[in-house]
């Protein structure tokens, strides 16, 4: 686990043999100073080393990306991932080996009162306010689909729920084009909790997941990573996949400082 009294980041394999997810935290980055931090998830596809270099070289490439980069922070990110993607091309050109491997990606750039976002596939952004969960990106699969055709009546919400193919991903960090790319912003206040992971967290239920954040907010960040983690594991899922999650509490008002620089994978 890496922490700070504002965000924390902690992961696990679960039941896999390698682990795919990456991941980073940029405190005080370069350029615009009203963005106070960005984090980033990034969960990896293709099986043995290939998701790991995939989910690696877009983070790498990401950070690269948003510290070079001005404008907004909707426009910061995008370039950053744009050079994610680029960097998950270069990866595969080094060793053809690697064809087929992509990733997912889920980044937010905080600010004083705002967090914006951006995301590809289907990790996960929430926002915990209130003891009340808000998923804030939409997730780019067959499931979301079929979820939406359920509210819609057009199938049944048992259909949608037991669907095979509901996890199968329709856009992801692949080094050439992105099919679809989400981005938006929400606002901050007093008390919020981001949580940014990969799908390994589904696992555990949003309420779950909200009263989690509710419970130990007031400890930090880290005691909010540790405890759903130690959630994610006590379900003892016998396939559960990677799991990785970044939390991070907003200072309150926006007014204190974060410190030097930190990135893990």
């Amino acid at each position: 686990m890496t922490e700070r009294k504002n965000f924390a980041g902690a992961a696990i394999i679960g039941a896999r043999e390698h682990q795919e997810d990456a991941w980073a935290v940029l405190p005080q980055p370069p350029g615009d100073p009203a963005v106070r931090l960005m984090a980033i998830v990034a969960d990896g596809l293709g099986g043995h080393a290939a998701g790991e270099h995939a989910s690696r070289a877009a983070v790498a490439g990401f950070l690269k990306g948003f510290r070079e980069t001005g404008g907004t922070p909707r426009e910061r990110l995008a370039e950053a991932l744009e050079e994610g993607n680029r960097e998950v091309c270069r990866s595969l050109e080094e060793d053809p080996a690697r064809s087929g491997m992509g990733t997912t990606v889920v980044a937010a750039a905080f600010g004083e009162e705002r967090c914006d976002w951006i995301s590809v596939g289907d990790s996960l952004l929430f926002r915990c306010r209130a003891g009340k969960p808000e998923r804030l990106n939409p997730l780019h699969t067959e499931g979301a689909e079929l979820d939406k055709r359920a509210a819609r009546g057009e199938i049944s919400w048992e259909r949608a729920r037991e669907d095979p193919y509901r996890h199968v991903i329709y856009s992801a960090v692949l080094g050439g084009r992105i099919e679809e790319i989400s981005h938006g912003d929400s606002g901050q206040e007093p008390g919020d909790v981001f949580v940014l992971a990969s799908d390994g967290i589904e696992t555990l239920e949003d309420d779950a997941i909200a009263a989690i954040c509710a419970e130990h907010a007031a400890r930090g960040a880290a005691a909010v990573a540790a405890a759903l983690i130690e959630g994610v594991e006590a379900g003892k899922h016998p396939h559960q996949d990677n799991t990785t999650v970044v939390v991070v509490i907003p200072p309150s008002g926006g007014k204190a400082a974060i410190p030097h620089p930190a990135e893990s994978g």
